[in-house]
């Protein structure tokens, strides 16, 4: 079963009038879930076989941890998000949230928005004191293109899908980076100032540093061993 809440019904700014396609009900994140969820007990598991969707939360906005808080609030362990980690989609607060109490235990590729690079994952809230599985890799928000199991430094703005930890590793994955162009109709190769040999790691018109929290201080923080203030979506470019 599936349970829609929006808090705009009518219209959003990105979409018109469009109508939604599937019943939609009003309510705000906490209201919308108090509504389907009873109060969490030792004994009630039903809350914790139910997954909170988010699908394409908006950025600039406290709509995804707003949701999240709720439903963690409810006995809520499982989140599927679909959208782009550390740019268009949600907040850096919101991604912190998951760095520090959730890992991420799925993983899948989806079809993108344009060419963004939005993707499919499945995280499970971890339990009070429980240290994150070794069996798990140490949570990667955004992944890099041509070793999947570190953390991108940049992106691509030409094709934000194409994202890299290091100029070695776009080095090797030109041969992939020509199809990944070629399949969003941008000319690669020599002489177009846009592709292939011609595409400039250290050229800030072509790649944008990804801004990526620190997983040592975010979960010192949460501790109490830091000092640290409130970490910010200020200084994140989402528009390029």
């Amino acid at each position: 079963r599936i349970d829609a809440f929006d808090i705009a019904l009518d219209s959003n700014e990105y979409h018109g009038n469009t109508p939604p396609f599937y019943k939609v009900s009003s309510g705000t994140s906490l209201n919308s879930m108090q509504r389907l969820l009873p109060p969490p007990s030792a004994s009630n598991e039903n809350n914790m076989n139910t997954a909170l969707l988010l699908c394409y939360p908006p950025p600039l906005s406290n709509m995804a941890e707003d949701a999240l808080r709720a439903f963690m609030s409810l006995g809520g362990r499982v989140l599927i998000h679909i959208g782009e980690f550390c740019g268009l989609t949600g907040s850096s607060a919101f991604e912190n949230l998951l760095l520090t109490d959730f890992q991420c235990i799925h993983r899948y590729p989806c079809l993108e928005w344009g060419t963004d690079a939005a993707e499919v994952t499945i995280w499970l809230m971890m339990k009070p004191n429980e240290e994150k599985s070794r069996s798990i890799c140490e949570p990667i928000l955004a992944q890099c293109s041509n070793c999947p199991k570190r953390q991108a430094t940049k992106r691509c703005k030409l094709v934000r899908s194409l994202s890299y930890c290091r100029s070695h590793c776009f080095k090797h994955h030109e041969a992939y980076r020509q199809v990944h162009l070629a399949m969003n109709m941008i000319p690669a190769g020599r002489g177009n100032g846009l592709g292939g040999e011609l595409l400039d790691f250290d050229n800030s018109s072509h790649f944008i540093n990804l801004e990526l929290p620190n997983i040592s201080t975010l979960t010192k923080e949460k501790r109490g061993e830091s000092g640290f203030g409130d970490f910010t979506d200020e200084g994140r470019d989402r528009k390029s």
